[in-house]
């Protein structure tokens, strides 16, 4: 598992590992890339685009064309909406992922 990915999990609880597994489930779609995982964890961290771009040595189009291409539109599907809804929205991705009801957030609060 890759350091931002351990990152995902220890600061937001979200279980990265079930996200990943259901984005990959989606019916005619390839697996995610290793860079299309590192890029959603970097995001959900609260990195840019350029700052990706940066830690990967690419230019900012291919980030863009991965988010884009890959990644919010498989993200958009899980939620049940439109891409242009989510696209470069990681706070409302964050609250969806966070929702104990989806089942992505790690030790959901006891019930009273």
């Amino acid at each position: 598992m890759c350091e931002s990915c351990r990152q995902v999990i220890e600061s937001l609880a979200i279980d990265i590992e079930l996200l990943f597994s259901h984005l990959d489930a989606l019916p005619n779609r390839r697996n995610l890339s290793e860079l299309d995982k590192q890029i959603i964890c970097h995001s959900l961290l609260g990195s840019s685009r350029q700052e990706i771009a940066n830690i990967f040595n690419l230019n900012n189009q291919k980030i863009r064309d991965q988010l884009t291409n890959n990644i919010y539109p498989r993200i958009a599907e899980i939620m049940g909406l439109e891409q242009e809804d989510i696209a470069g929205k990681w706070v409302k991705i964050i609250n969806f992922l966070l929702n104990p009801q989806h089942g992505y957030k790690l030790n959901p609060a006891s019930q009273l």
